[in-house]
């Protein structure tokens, strides 16, 4: 029996080791390739090295957006736990940091997953690095800082937090040259996964990006942005935008909307906050879009400025379109169509031309086109063949309706309207710089085509100029500078119609007038208490103007010594469009200051902007009612009549009706 049993014993012994011989073959032979590639997997690994973003800089090179080197620590809590390293953990940060260890406690309890610790930068990153304990790791996490927060937040647009690619704005236009190329470091690691060294011949070093240099001015980018806002804050709109431009070489100055968002906390906002309505949001101009009708005559020599239109006493029928005036003359000339902004003589005129030929002359300065500036979803605008054009499209595209823009096609046509007749590519990027200061690619003046004559363009300035001395721009008007401009006041369309209440109140100008250096837009969407470009936007302009103006040292060269103060004659009312003009006779021009406001007597309001009579009310403590919109048309309170703090007043301006209707 133990001979068998020794057989027995020998025999599985003998077929244990051919097994494990069997085994062994496999696993150094047949699987060495594999395995030895899983080895290395666990053994080796690599991890990127993210390479810096450049830096966004204006035009003088201030620093709008950069990039801040960070590390983020964090703690697997399952393999702390395991390892029982959560303690430790928390008292080597709490002692390199200086909180308290029940900071970092809480934090490791308030997860199972991967918690992060701290993200930290410099020294204090150091430092840090060297704690070693299971379950801690770092990683690089730069981040993006925009200094001026929500200062030209549209156009530089930011940066994601977690990809470090460009979602918006110039950050997303340029990424591919501000994001540079990673690189990657090979590093050993012990079983568990941490980090034990990194091979530095096996090192791909990451390259940084380029800087971009804007054509954006930050100082006439605050200028324009706090003056849309104290627009949008007195007439309650649903926001503004503004453009400022050089008409000579295309260059984007400023472009702002307000209400804007912080780059920095961009997650924080709407996406209606984020929208840059300056490019990606159409409207029917109204009668800014006059000066692209009027052009197209002057330069096809079908008018001239002396020829007398009859506007017919305010009210024009043709067929079964009837197209009204706030005014009641029955004659004007050219000029004076322009300057008092007449809808009547305006449809008129835009008859004695060919609707192709029309056509042709809207599309050649840019409109149904992108602009193709360096910014993203930029709307192309809406203009229909002359093949659709009927009657009442060539009436309403002459008076600007009918036809959609951008803010950026308008102040772009407008450019090439003041400069001489050349419509040049609007651009925002001004140069690409190495970190070097190598230059790799600086952007020069791009002319398209010309559009109008010069003759045609001195004509244009010229009735641009008559427009603020004496027609519904005399709002515009800059002390010892000679501006030119166009106001616009258009309904908004709306589910299919023209709203009854929503406006876009807008101001096209640009000075010095003789040879043009800035160009203004400004729009604000949806005014209450007043809808005229008139009075709601061309102001802005003035006072963004005289910012500017401050600013430069030739502005302020060529502004005259005696500078005139602003005109206080009698108004034109703000005619832009057959849906918006008030019947009554525009009220004269009234200011606060002409007021005596002691609190002991009525001050005779009528006359006085809205704005302005619910500041003199303020000011005299009382308690008002507001109706209407545009000027003081009556007060409840008699001019001269005693009062006292509390009483109460309601003052009334146009009715909606009036202002609305055809």
């Amino acid at each position: 029996m133990s001979n068998d049993r020794l057989l027995i014993l020998a025999g599985l012994a003998i077929v244990v080791s051919l097994l494990l011989a069997g085994r062994l073959y496999y696993i150094q032979i047949v699987e060495h390739d594999e395995l030895l590639y899983q080895a290395k997997r666990q053994q080796i690994g690599s991890e990127p090295i993210l390479s810096d973003r450049g830096v966004i800089f204006d035009r003088n090179m201030t620093v709008l957006a950069y990039s801040k080197p960070f590390t983020a620590f964090y703690v697997s809590v399952k393999l702390a736990q395991r390892f029982k390293t959560e303690e430790k953990i928390a008292k080597a940060f709490s002692k390199v940091t200086g909180k308290k260890i029940e900071f970092y406690r809480n934090l490791m309890a308030s997860g199972d997953g991967r918690v992060l610790l701290e993200k930290t930068t410099s020294d204090t990153a150091m430092l840090l690095k060297a704690i070693k304990f299971d379950g801690l790791s770092s990683e690089e996490e730069p981040l993006r800082i925009y200094p001026f927060n929500s200062l030209a937040a549209h156009a530089i647009g930011y940066a994601d937090k977690k990809t470090f690619h460009g979602v918006d704005g110039v950050e997303r236009e340029c990424d591919s040259v501000l994001a540079g190329i990673s690189g990657k470091r090979v590093i050993l690691r012990d079983p568990l996964g941490n980090m034990i060294s990194s091979i530095e011949d096996q090192t791909v070093q990451a390259r940084p990006g380029c800087n971009v240099v804007l054509t954006i001015d930050k100082n006439i980018q605050e200028s324009l942005e706090e003056e849309l806002g104290k627009a949008l804050n007195e007439f309650d709109g649903r926001y503004a935008s503004g453009i400022v431009m050089n008409p000579q070489t295309g260059e984007i100055l400023a472009i702002a909307n307000v209400k804007s968002y912080n780059p920095n906390s961009y997650g924080a906002v709407t996406d209606f906050e984020r929208r840059n309505h300056a490019i990606a949001d159409m409207y029917e101009p109204g009668s800014t879009f006059k000066a692209i009708s009027l052009s197209a005559l002057l330069e096809k020599n079908l008018v001239h400025e002396g020829d007398e239109v009859n506007v017919e006493g305010g009210t024009y029928k043709i067929s079964d379109i009837v197209i009204h005036d706030a005014h009641t003359a029955k004659t004007y000339s050219v000029e004076d169509v322009f300057a008092h902004s007449s809808n009547i003589g305006m449809a008129k005129l835009g008859l004695k031309i060919d609707r192709e030929e029309m056509y042709r002359h809207i599309r050649a300065l840019g409109f149904g086109n992108e602009t193709q500036v360096e910014l993203p979803a930029e709307a192309r605008g809406s203009l229909a063949k002359p093949s659709e054009w009927d009657l009442a499209k060539r009436l309403t595209v002459a008076y600007g309706y009918g036809v959609s823009v951008t803010p950026l096609q308008m102040i772009t046509a407008y450019c090439a309207l003041v400069n001489g007749g050349i419509l040049n590519q609007a651009h925002i990027v001004k140069k690409i710089v190495t970190p070097s200061g190598e230059v790799v690619k600086e952007n020069q003046t791009i002319p398209i085509r010309r559009v109008v004559s010069e003759q045609t363009s001195g004509r244009m300035k010229k009735l641009f100029v008559r427009v603020v001395e004496k027609g519904t721009g005399d709002l515009a008007k800059v002390p010892g500078i000679e501006v030119g401009g166009k106001t616009g006041t258009a309904r908004m369309a709306l589910n299919n119609d023209y709203s009854q209440t929503n406006y876009n109140a807008s101001f096209i100008g640009f000075f010095p007038a003789g040879n043009p250096k800035y160009v203004c837009l400004t729009v604000v969407n949806s005014p209450k208490n007043s809808i005229f470009g008139r009075e709601v936007a061309s102001p802005v302009f003035r006072r963004v103007a005289e910012r500017i103006i401050t600013l430069d040292p030739e502005m302020q060269a060529l502004r005259h010594p005696q500078a005139q103060t602003a005109s206080a004659a009698t108004p034109a009312s703000d005619k832009q469009s057959a849906t918006v003009q008030p019947t009554a006779p525009a009220a004269p021009v009234k200011t606060v200051a002409s007021l005596k406001l002691d609190g002991s007597v009525m001050p005779d309001l009528r006359g006085l902007a809205m704005r302005d009579a619910i500041f003199a009310s303020e000011k005299l403590k009382l308690r008002y009612h507001i109706g209407g919109h545009g000027r003081v048309r009556s007060q409840s309170i008699t001019p001269g009549q005693r009062i006292h703090a509390g009483a109460e007043c309601t003052i009334t301006g146009a009715s909606t009706a009036e202002l609305a209707r055809f």
